[in-house]
């Protein structure tokens, strides 16, 4: 699986150098993986045929698709469990309730 993810972050890196073309991945994100990949295999398939002149066959820019929602949905996870990890270090309820805790123990 980790090399799912790591084949999706290179063709997502390369593909939201655009930023209509980044937007509208991180969007469609929300699809599911076999949606997602349907709609961006066409995506793929344009980028890489007028930036390099490269012809994927249309299961492979499938399978690429499908590789970037992977990817964005692991970075999604990983960047909620930020956000979630810093909300609850800099809660005051979570403060006072070590305090709490440490006052009871000593």
């Amino acid at each position: 699986m980790t090399e799912l993810i790591r084949i999706g972050r290179g063709f997502f890196e390369d593909l939201a150098m655009t930023p209509e073309t980044e937007a509208r991945l991180l969007t469609d994100s929300r699809l599911t993986e076999q949606e997602f990949a349907a709609r961006h295999a066409d995506t793929i398939l344009a980028h890489y045929m007028s930036t390099f002149g490269f012809d994927f066959l249309r299961e492979d820019a499938e399978f690429f698709a499908a590789a970037i929602w992977h990817y964005l949905r692991a970075r999604g996870i990983r960047d909620r469990n930020q956000i979630e990890a810093a909300v609850f270090k800099d809660s005051p309820k979570v403060s006072r309730l070590s305090a709490t805790y440490s006052c009871q123990t000593a």
